[in-house]
């Protein structure tokens, strides 16, 4: 019923009462003088990349909530950003040789399509959010990180920068 409602209310919006009247087109605006707060503060990543960076955070973080799902984006981000890495999120997480990858579930044999769809869901928007600098980064800048039941042998020579939820995040300088 409130679906019903909501769906008649949106079309009584589009094509009840008077015609709306057009909207003036404002002067074009040159972007060297836009104010900073109408220029983005990242480039729109495409929509592949965003899907790349929320199968990441749903495979590694879907348990952890929104804080370990933003804190892994921001390690493949931080990763694309570093010259160690490839420069895209889909590189990143698509970084290997088939059998070892830099995401197990990448190469693990199984399928990468979530099951949980209200966790993707919630992967998706900490995806966008991220991407677009909305979401900060509660990783310090972390290009690494391991669940709980593993030690790598990196962290030896790696910087603990963040504990999220489970993981634990680190920087290699």
């Amino acid at each position: 019923m409130r679906i019903t409602v909501s769906f008649l209310a949106l079309l009584c919006l589009t094509s009840c009462g008077p015609d709306p009247q057009p909207e003036p087109t404002p002067a074009p605006v040159d972007q060297a003088e836009a104010p900073a707060a109408t220029q983005p503060l990242v480039p729109a990543l495409p929509r592949e990349e965003i899907a790349c960076l929320a199968r990441a955070a749903y495979h590694e973080a879907r348990g952890e909530g929104k804080d370990g799902m933003a804190a892994v984006v921001h390690v493949v981000l931080n990763r694309a950003d570093s010259l160690a890495y490839p420069d895209t999120p889909c590189a990143v997480v698509e970084q290997g040789n088939g059998r070892s990858c830099q995401f197990s579930w990448f190469c693990d044999g199984k399928s990468d399509e979530p099951r949980n769809l209200i966790a993707y869901e919630r992967a998706l928007r900490v995806a966008r959010a991220a991407a677009t600098g909305e979401l900060a980064d509660p990783t310090d800048g972390a290009t690494m990180f391991h669940g709980p039941q593993v030690t790598p042998y990196w962290t030896a020579s790696a910087e603990l920068t963040a504990t999220v939820g489970s993981h634990r995040f680190y920087r290699l300088d």
